[in-house]
């Protein structure tokens, strides 16, 4: 267990993670990164995303939910659950916002 903040491994944030409605915080940031690293390997369901960056399902939704919003990510009802897929269209708008 780290011991200081130094300690703590350190991650590089995506920029794919900053969204323009919504208050960007460090915690969130964070979380929206790891959401968009986990399903660039490939999609999945918001529950076996959120085991696998180890958030709670509610966390991790809302953070779903608000990149759907800015168009960053798409999902697809398979059988009784969506899966989460990158759309690659979000990103061009974020990247403007970021240059202005």
């Amino acid at each position: 267990m780290p011991k200081n903040k130094d300690e703590k491994k350190k991650i590089e944030l995506d920029p794919k993670a900053i969204l323009k409605n919504k208050r960007n915080i460090f915690k969130g940031l964070k979380t929206r990164t790891l959401i968009l690293k986990t399903i660039k390997k490939a999609p999945l369901s918001a529950q076996e995303i959120a085991e696998k960056i180890g958030r709670s399902y509610t966390a991790t939704f809302n953070h779903l939910h608000a990149l759907l919003q800015e168009k960053i990510l798409e999902r697809e009802k398979v059988g009784r659950k969506y899966i989460w897929g990158i759309t690659g269209i979000g990103q061009e708008e974020i990247g403007k916002y970021l240059k202005t």
